[in-house]
């Protein structure tokens, strides 16, 4: 089957999202509360618990790849290369995918809510828009659409299965490549929030990504481990953030300069916080359509630059 990846960083909500929702807290008992805090440790020290009412848990069901409006979409299951771990891949990509025009690809990184609709539109878009297009399942088949199992989630997810996961969607489009219909000098990752996290530690991790799209998530400001990055970065951030901060965002920016990065793009809007461009937001109301559309319009025209576009 073939499938090129688009390595997006799906992006998970942070834990300050969730602090910012005052009528959510108020349902979380005090375990659930230390749950919550513990998590926003682990958020800070990755980059430098129950409700009342059980929460009932999805499971995405695998299905048999489709053709809709140009593009190929759908779900597989690929060995990852330590031969012990199955990794659940969401896929998109262009229906006229040929050898003579090969495509960019992109690792797709999901919120906290998991690969869930919102994610498989947005994998799905970017290959609408020419992406050989990827999102590694990092719960292995579990969403919610609740913010306290979504904490739950998070927190029981640890980095390195989750690099396990990032990393076979790129082995899906070193495959790819191999096929010649991915181009290997045009690989990208994008992520929101969780994913944003993510998406930051795989570009640290693997020279094979080469440009580096991040919304709002917790970030790495040691200048000599952002010194592995490769290409150009983007990233975009709410004022009213606490995770990551305006400091931190400018503790970002200072760091990638002393590590010699020069192709930077920081867009920090005023009057939004955490998760204001990702739709799945808008239950918590976090969502800013204005200034979300606004920040896609600036991300669609980076990636045409950076990576739609051959050299």
């Amino acid at each position: 089957m073939r499938c090129t990846v688009f390595v997006v960083a799906a992006v998970l909500l942070a834990g300050s999202a969730f602090a910012q929702i005052p009528n959510v807290k108020q349902r979380v008992t005090g375990n659930l509360n230390n749950a919550v805090e513990q998590h926003n440790e682990d958020l800070n020290n990755a980059m430098n618990g129950t409700d009342n009412q059980q929460q009932q848990q999805q499971m995405q069901q695998p299905q048999q790849p489709g053709s809709v409006d140009g593009v190929t979409a759908g779900w597989i299951t690929r060995p990852a290369k330590d031969g012990k771990t199955k990794v659940r891949l969401y896929f998109a990509y262009p229906q006229n995918l040929s050898k003579q025009n090969p495509v960019p690809g992109l690792i797709v990184l999901q919120e906290w809510w998991g690969v869930n609709d919102d994610i498989q539109d947005r994998t799905r878009d970017f290959a609408k828009h020419g992406f050989y297009a990827v999102a590694p399942d990092l719960y292995n088949g579990q969403v919610t659409d609740e913010p306290l199992k979504a904490a739950q989630l998070k927190q029981e997810m640890r980095n390195p299965i989750a690099m396990v996961d990032m990393r076979t969607g790129l082995d899906l489009l070193t495959e790819e490549e191999g096929n010649g219909v991915v181009d290997p000098t045009r690989v990208g990752a994008i992520g929101w929030c969780m994913g944003g996290e993510q998406c930051l530690l795989l570009s640290l991790a693997d020279p094979h990504v080469k440009a580096t799209v991040i919304f709002y998530g917790p970030l790495v400001t040691d200048p000599e481990r952002l010194k592995s990055l490769q290409g150009p970065v983007l990233g975009i951030f709410g004022n009213n953030d606490k995770n990551p901060s305006p400091s931190d965002v400018d503790k970002f920016k200072q760091g990638l300069g002393a590590a010699g990065k020069t192709d930077i793009t920081i867009y920090q809007y005023d009057g939004v916080g955490h998760a204001f461009a990702s739709k799945a937001a808008d239950k918590l109301g976090l969502y800013n359509p204005d200034k979300a559309q606004e920040a896609w319009q600036r991300t669609w025209g980076w990636l045409d630059a950076k990576l739609l576009q051959k050299k």
